[in-house]
């Protein structure tokens, strides 16, 4: 356990971990499907992607053991990531976000036809 601040400052930072967990697997999707679309194999997308500075937890780990192998486990309930999304932005300040892309990964998660899920549907490797 990591004392992060004050009353609230916990649930902040897992809020913005989460945040920050949807955008990697938000940008990773729209960035394989294109590639795969383009006739690019996503196991050698990801092995040059997770070799330079783009890589992230999701192109290490969430993407090929769970995406790749299409075995998508049950492990986290995307509504719970939703609520996550929603939690950070005002909930400690009274704001809005001031950056407008800070809001797109819960629209993103939210839609049924957004790139996650398009990915989950489409992506053949």
């Amino acid at each position: 356990m990591v004392h992060v601040g004050p009353v609230g400052a916990g649930h902040a930072v897992k809020a913005i971990n989460n945040a920050l967990l949807a955008v990697n697997l938000w940008a990773a999707g729209e960035g394989l499907v294109a590639l795969v679309k383009q006739g690019v194999s996503a196991e050698k997308a990801l092995e040059v992607i997770n070799a330079s500075s783009g890589r992230s937890n999701a192109t290490e780990n969430l993407i090929p053991q769970r995406v790749l192998t299409r075995a998508f486990p049950k492990t986290f309930a995307l509504g719970l990531l939703v609520k996550d999304l929603a939690s950070p932005w005002g909930s400690w300040t009274g704001r809005r976000p001031q950056a407008p892309s800070s809001a797109s990964p819960g629209r993103f998660m939210k839609w049924p036809s957004g790139s996650w899920a398009r990915m989950r549907t489409t992506w053949r490797p």
